[in-house]
């Protein structure tokens, strides 16, 4: 007795101690006449002397009437049968609030997250929206209640939210960013925390991709953030059109016509003509700009910002400039806006044979999520093309959220284990790959685990874009704060000027640092025309 109730007493500092453990949460919740009273909880711990298997029962809130039943629950450093067996560093951030605070711009991710990580899918499979009010009542393995909060905005609005509740020392624990703004929050030790202070080794993400860690390092190269997925993107291609108009059959083939900028050209020649002028091989220039480099800082050579200065001028960013402007003046490209009704429409009405796209893109873009037909009504049936996904020209991501820990969390503990459950426990991971079609942040998963959206007709795609991710090449070193924010302003240039709105590529450049000067003004700007 003396034993088990020295070990219970022990257990919170022997989560955030480093030790090699494992444990799980089996039992269920207890009802007694009909109201949830109690929790029983097996712990397994693994140590050098031999296992020991010990029960708790933990007091709940009685006002909690939902009969949940909780299952194979991972905490940090811990293994749910996922094979992981974890060993933290020190905890160096503070522990024990009242409630576990995660914030986000929406309620696509976050509720799935949770829920896998407390067991609380009761079999069911967690749909790519999911459902919020299984997180009612709900509580972390450790026994704080859940408070998700949803900002229902967009994501860049999000920031000004996450701002003012930083600023004002509101309750949050972690919250998810996009990469366009990331460094914002991870260089500033007021805004996030590294992962070594949740006792986070950079080596426990091994099997991670080095882009989607990379993306989470700020100036220093410290790791702030961290996410269970990748957006890695390729060229999604009507394969009807493919065999119609190149004689192409499979993937592989296709491949081989778009391996570059150059051979992708003639490839796009041999479209329209064979077209009639009717179909471009590009749906956007905004979708080439993706694929180009606006997300993977590979439209210069050194940077958006060098030595303090904008990088205007630099050889590949007008090389580009250039492309785009040919491409739509022969029809290899369309004019149309990304994320207009236009856009969704384009592949489904025959004006283009593929976008550039990423992995949560495929049945939202291609798939009909969104289509509507030319007289605004959605669509009862959605469109039937069929599509595939090949790397296309270039390496690029599109997207993905990172989730950063406030620097004055007062749930470290719980930080770290639901990080390491969503990013680490390869169960739960295969979990979220298998039931939502997530293309996770691990690479023996995705070339193990098989998934077939509905648009792609059978093809795996996950063996296709786990070779672009494993080889997306993220030099964090030349990231700044403010290249979110200047990628856009250079599309929009490039777009005025392939449109037709700027006459040369002189004052499409001019107008592109006009922007940018009025939109960050920390940088420097330098004229060539002065």
């Amino acid at each position: 007795m003396k034993k088990l109730l020295a070990l219970l007493c022990s257990l919170t500092v022997m989560l955030s101690a480093c030790a090699s453990f494992r444990y799980k949460e089996t039992g269920t919740y207890v009802s007694s006449d009909g109201n949830l009273k109690r929790q029983t909880t097996t712990v397994t711990q693994v140590t050098s002397d031999g296992t020991e298997d010990i029960t708790k029962t933990q007091e709940l809130d009685p006002t909690v009437s939902e009969v949940l039943t909780t299952k194979n629950v991972p905490t940090g450093g811990l293994s749910a049968g996922g094979g992981n067996n974890l060993s933290f560093g020190e905890m160096t951030l503070a522990d024990g609030g009242e409630n576990f605070t995660v914030v986000s711009w929406n309620n696509t991710d976050m509720p799935a997250l949770l829920n896998a990580w407390i067991g609380n899918d009761d079999g069911v499979s967690l749909d790519y929206m999911y459902n919020v009010e299984r997180l009612d009542g709900a509580r972390t393995p450790n026994g704080v209640p859940i408070n998700f909060v949803n900002l229902e905005c967009g994501s860049f609005d999000a920031k000004q939210a996450y701002d003012n509740m930083l600023a004002g020392g509101e309750d949050i624990d972690i919250y998810c960013v996009e990469p366009d703004y990331l460094r914002e929050y991870a260089d500033y030790d007021t805004k996030s925390a590294p992962m070594s202070s949740l006792g986070f080794s950079d080596d426990m993400w091994s099997d991670s991709f080095e882009y989607v860690q990379n993306i989470g390092r700020n100036g220093n190269g410290e790791l702030r953030a961290i996410s269970w997925q990748a957006c890695p993107g390729g060229y999604a291609y009507r394969t009807d059109m493919a065999e119609s108009y190149l004689g192409v059959t499979s993937p592989e083939e296709m491949q081989t016509l778009v391996c570059d900028w150059g051979t992708m050209e003639q490839t796009a020649a041999k479209v329209y003509e064979a077209s009639s002028g009717q179909t471009a091989m590009a749906a956007t220039v905004a979708g080439m700009g993706l694929a180009a480099g606006s997300y993977n800082g590979s439209f210069t050579e050194n940077g958006w910002i060098f030595e303090g200065t904008l990088n205007a001028y630099d050889n590949k960013a007008l090389s580009f400039l250039e492309m785009a402007k040919h491409w739509t003046d022969s029809g290899y490209v369309t004019s149309a806006y990304q994320w207009g009704d236009e856009w969704y429409r384009l592949g489904v009405e025959n004006k283009t044979m593929g976008y550039f796209v990423a992995t949560w893109g495929f049945d939202i873009i291609l798939g009909g999520d969104y289509y509507t037909d030319p007289t605004g009504a959605s669509t009862a049936i959605p469109p039937t093309q069929q599509w595939a996904v090949v790397q296309g020209p270039s390496l690029f991501y599109w997207g993905g959220t990172w989730m950063l820990v406030n620097s004055r969390t007062d749930n470290g503990t719980d930080c770290r284990d639901f990080i390491a459950a969503t990013t680490l426990d390869t169960e739960t991971m295969t979990l979220i790959a298998e039931s939502r079609g997530d293309f996770v942040n691990n690479k023996t998963i995705v070339q193990t685990t098989y998934n077939q959206p509905k648009s792609l007709g059978g093809q795996d795609y996950f063996p296709v874009l786990a070779d672009v991710a494993s080889k997306i090449d993220i030099d964090y070193t030349k990231v700044s704060p403010y290249d979110s924010t200047i990628s856009s302003e250079f599309m929009v240039a490039v777009s005025d000027y392939a449109y037709g709105l700027i006459e040369t590529s002189d004052k499409t450049v001019e107008s592109f640092m006009d922007r940018v000067a009025e939109r960050v003004p920390q940088v420097t700007i330098e004229s060539n025309y002065d």
